[in-house]
């Protein structure tokens, strides 16, 4: 076991709870990261859904406070079961406080158009790409659980033109890439907005989606996937985040799109 599998693991306590123990060893400077608690909820969706035929499809997570390292319960409800398609929603709570929700769609695969013009960038491969340049002492847990090689400029805070977020990442123990590892790692690069920023910002994830595409399990890659994080807006405060998840093959697996309060860092 993989110690992803371990800081996301759940254990089942009745029909619908799950128990699970929140660890800082996946957590960003600001916090918990978004997508570590996404991936925390959505195993213990997988477990309530319990069929292999019904993948995850769509994950979306509203954050409403942030939680501590230790015990946390998710509550999960099953709200429509058809034929193919399951709707689910999920609470992670911790003293009875609600500290996530999510709402979850799992279907199995089923006969339709059949198409692939998603094309991914022309970037250096992860073997020609040089490792991140962040120094040991800023990086914040998670980075050093993730091994980077980035594609666009990773130097932040520098008023760069455009807010885009580019790099190769696997864990530093690879594993094949299902829907709870994807949902991670569709919050796992820098924020997009920190190249652009020109002095020192957190980003805190309000709301995340992910879409889960074409499986990757069965990729013959190595554990390499390429991450694409861009933002459009900042107003108000709050930023969007569009992202892509490449498999080393060249398959678009996973999208993402989060809107992030962004603020200066204290």
């Amino acid at each position: 076991m993989t110690s992803f599998d371990e800081g996301t693991a759940v254990t089942r306590t009745g029909e619908d709870t799950f128990g699970a123990v929140l660890s800082k060893d996946w957590w960003v400077f600001a916090g918990a990261n978004g997508g570590y608690l996404a991936s925390v909820l959505l195993r213990a969706l997988t477990a309530r859904v319990d069929d292999p035929a019904r993948m995850a499809r769509s994950l979306t997570v509203h954050y409403l406070r942030p939680p501590a390292e230790g015990s946390a319960v998710v509550r999960t409800r099953l709200v429509r079961q058809g034929r193919s398609l399951a709707t689910l929603t999920a609470t992670l709570l911790q003293d009875d406080a609600e500290v996530a929700l999510a709402t979850a769609a799992f279907s199995a695969a089923r006969p339709s158009m059949e198409f692939h013009d998603a094309v991914m960038p022309a970037v250096p491969g992860p073997a020609e790409a040089a490792p991140t340049s962040w120094p040991a002492d800023m990086q914040p847990p998670i980075m050093k659980r993730f091994e980077y090689r980035p594609v666009t400029k990773e130097t932040a805070f520098t008023g760069e033109e455009r807010a885009e977020v580019g790099t190769w990442l696997r864990l530093r123990e690879p594993r094949p890439l299902d829907p709870v590892l994807l949902a991670t790692l569709a919050d796992a690069a820098a924020p997009a907005v920190f190249p652009k920023a020109t002095g020192p910002v957190a980003a805190t994830t309000i709301d995340l989606t992910v879409h889960f595409r074409t499986p990757a399990a069965d990729d013959p890659g190595d554990g390499w996937c390429l991450t694409m994080f861009r933002s459009t807006v900042g107003a108000d405060g709050f930023v969007e985040e569009d992202g892509e998840v490449w498999s080393e093959s060249g398959r678009l697996i996973a999208q993402s799109r989060q809107l992030a309060l962004v603020v200066p860092f204290a």
